[in-house]
């Protein structure tokens, strides 16, 4: 499913407008630790390349939290929406999980 705001455009879309990494500050009010799923989405960043937005989960606000603790950053190139995983992302996700 993909999300669209009244002028049809796709939530990502919409993003790529709003947020770069130069503007986002992680201490607005995000109280959110990193858990099992923001690993599982970042584990389709893995790699370290650009990944249009269409192959990945549509999950909006996963995607506004990631960007926000700077784990992710956007981009729009051609009309077409892109994400990657960034140095931040890559070191929480080689943290050790506690196993409960």
């Amino acid at each position: 499913m993909i999300h669209l705001d009244h002028d049809g455009r796709s939530f990502d879309a919409m993003m790529s407008g709003l947020l770069d990494s130069s503007t986002l500050n992680p201490r607005l009010g995000l109280a959110t630790s990193f858990n099992h799923r923001h690993r599982q989405f970042l584990e389709h960043l893995r790699g370290g390349e650009w990944v249009p937005a269409v192959d990945l989960p549509d999950q909006a606000k996963l995607k506004l939290t990631l960007l926000r603790h700077q784990w992710i950053e956007i981009r729009e190139a051609d009309g077409k929406v892109s994400y990657r995983i960034t140095a931040g992302g890559l070191a929480e996700m080689s943290k050790p999980t506690r196993v409960r």
